[in-house]
């Protein structure tokens, strides 16, 4: 017979883990953005960097960030569940 149910303390803490690197990347992708409109890069090179970071790097740090947050919700439902199932 299998077991099932959870650590719901490690489960909440892997959720708060989660959660905070979901805001990291927030910050990684602000402080690239911030160091790139500082830094002196002149051409089509820098135009094309620029853009593509505009259009592509942060759209995707920021997708990986909502999928993220998205698994610390899921994490943070399932522990609240079983706290509720271990309770009755």
């Amino acid at each position: 017979m299998a077991l099932s149910g959870m650590d719901i303390v490690q489960v909440r803490e892997l959720a708060a883990m989660v959660g905070t690197k979901a805001t990291e990347l927030d910050q990684i992708a602000q402080q690239i953005t911030g160091k790139l409109s500082s830094t002196s890069w002149l051409g089509p090179d820098a135009t094309q960097f620029r853009a593509d970071w505009d259009s592509i790097g942060i759209p995707s740090l920021k997708k990986v960030a909502e999928l993220l947050r998205a698994v610390q919700a899921a994490a943070t439902s399932n522990a609240a569940q079983q706290e509720s199932a271990s309770a009755k």
